[in-house]
């Protein structure tokens, strides 16, 4: 039997196994995610071609066993990327069009930078009778940062990303609460498929026993917050340091660390100087080694995420697989992750008071509470695997390959 051959556009694939001789900038839970379900497909039925973004000048290429192929593109950082991402180092002008000169009988996209779906659409005008299947990571909220940013971006929405929707032949969301938040996609229901992302949950509860086991020798205030993520306005940043300034007031010794790069690193430092609380303050930057990061998912006693919007958050997942409790903000996807409040805690979007309010309650809870918490959080971690979402997809690619 002939293998199907698939390409995946993902403008932030990391360089991470079975990756590990071409280069990119930076990456984020979207790359990782798709690595993650690529790795775990069936290469008896298929042959997979990813097409990303790279850290070269030239373009880069690597294929670690047979069946399986990367190309990461040039980055073309010019002033139009400087105005608009600031900078994401995920625009390339030949990730536009050298894709489309391969053949392939499928194609999916994970829509998230725009460059993705340009490149996507590109390649489905040239070959219309190639199946498109589009995941969407996130809902599309993104209305903040400079003048330039938003003009493009509701120029990208309006030209690109709702026309990508259109040409689509299947949908995949990653929660319910995606089909109700995106109102333009009720009329595309019918090509909807629903699929969670997984978790590497071997890796990230590794440390999650000794986790539990510790938690009886933990003061009340010392309670360390986590936050793993882009270091950006959408990540709710500036909602997590006031809430946390609120929260020291009443548990002086307790910590803040950041696991992350991106544009507002800079305003953390400053404003924890200017205000006093910068030993409280920890800044990891990206953790790219699994091993680490479960560790720090382990030794941290909440992990605090109040972005703004999410797709399915892979973070939430890691950090449970860990026996570590989430706090997210009440935006439908992350409540879903928390399934909706029974596995974690959840404050108002954009409102610091409400996320102290949630931190102090976490903090006060009896600790054979807490133990429980943790137990139940890891356990819901655990029915997340990659294998079961590799088998999802390739009943959702089987169906239109036929």
């Amino acid at each position: 039997m002939d293998k199907k051959r698939i390409g995946f556009f993902s403008t932030d694939v990391p360089p991470e196994p079975p990756f590990t001789e071409t280069r990119m900038y930076r990456g984020g839970g979207g790359g990782k995610s798709l690595l993650d379900m690529v790795v775990n497909l069936d290469k008896n039925k298929y042959r997979l071609t990813v097409f990303s973004v790279g850290s070269s000048k030239e373009i880069q290429y690597e294929s670690p066993y047979e069946g399986l192929e990367l190309y990461r593109y040039p980055n073309s950082y010019d002033i139009f990327e400087r105005l608009y991402t600031n900078p994401g180092n995920y625009f390339s002008t030949k990730f536009f069009y050298l894709p489309a000169e391969k053949d392939l009988d499928l194609i999916h996209c994970q829509l998230g930078y725009p460059s993705c779906a340009i490149s996507s659409l590109i390649y489905k005008k040239q070959h219309k009778d190639v199946p498109l299947v589009l995941s969407l990571r996130d809902t599309p909220t993104k209305m903040y940062g400079s003048t330039f940013r938003r003009l493009f971006f509701t120029a990208y929405l309006k030209l690109v990303y709702k026309k990508i929707i259109e040409v689509s032949d299947r949908i995949v969301i990653l929660s319910k609460n995606m089909l109700d938040e995106i109102e333009f996609l009720e009329q595309y229901k019918h090509k909807v498929n629903i699929v969670p992302n997984g978790v590497d949950f071997k890796t990230f509860s590794k440390y999650s026993s000794e986790k539990i086991d510790r938690l009886k020798s933990i003061e009340v205030e010392d309670i360390k917050l986590l936050f793993v993520g882009d270091l950006v306005e959408n990540k709710g940043i500036k909602t997590l340091l006031k809430a946390f300034e609120m929260f020291i007031e009443r548990y002086p010794r307790s910590t803040l660390t950041f696991a992350g790069e991106g544009d507002l690193k800079d305003f953390i430092i400053k404003r924890s100087s200017e205000r006093g609380y910068s030993d409280s303050i920890s800044l990891e930057g990206y953790v790219r080694d699994k091993d680490k990061l479960a560790k720090m998912y382990s030794e941290a006693d909440l992990l605090v995420l109040p972005s703004l919007a999410e797709g399915y958050p892979r973070v939430v997942l890691e950090s449970m697989a860990a026996a570590t409790p989430p706090l997210v903000s009440d935006i439908g996807t992350n409540m879903a992750s928390i399934d909706y409040g029974s596995c974690g805690f959840y404050a108002k979007v954009s409102d610091p008071v409400d996320f102290a309010e949630e931190m102090e309650k976490f903090a006060r809870m009896d600790i054979n509470k807490k133990v429980g918490l943790c137990r139940k959080v890891r356990d819901r971690a655990r029915s997340h695997s990659w294998k079961a979402v590799a088998r999802e997809m390739e009943g959702i690619y089987d169906e239109l390959l036929q």
